[in-house]
């Protein structure tokens, strides 16, 4: 019995990987977006009934308008980081996208200060910015 109990364990372990979900989503560029929201280093939108989370990083990388990336960079002056990049996390990983290819008045300060709220803007109002992201997932 006490084989039979540990053999059964064994089985239902192995098995539950298997049990994975896929979770199908309605999302596209040409999604009303709207319920901006920020908290920290987070941006959010709501498309339609889907939740779009995201983050920001201020970068020295430049680039052109809604330019994407796999990585940028960023110098150990803050002064530098003037270039408001976003990445969706959820609920699925884009790639890094420049908001503008202008970097934000003043120091790296002040690229902190908006980049999120500049992020969520761009997902709820802005359907090119939708299409890139939206177009460039893992």
């Amino acid at each position: 019995m006490k084989a039979f109990i540990i053999s059964a364990i064994i089985f239902l372990t192995t098995l539950i990987p298997a049990f994975a979900v896929i979770r199908c989503i309605d999302l596209n560029s040409t999604k009303t977006c709207s319920g901006q929201s920020t908290s920290g280093a987070e941006w959010g939108a709501t498309c339609g009934q889907t939740e779009v989370k995201g983050t920001f990083f201020c970068a020295s990388t430049s680039g052109h308008y809604h330019e994407l990336s796999d990585t940028i960079r960023a110098e150990q002056t803050s002064n530098n980081n003037k270039y408001c990049w976003c990445k969706m996390y959820y609920p699925a990983i884009s790639k890094w996208i420049l908001i503008d290819e202008n970097e934000v008045t003043g120091d790296g300060g002040g690229c902190l200060y908006s980049c999120a709220g500049r992020c969520a803007e761009a997902m709820a109002t802005d359907s090119d910015f939708r299409t890139k992201i939206l177009g460039n997932l893992s």
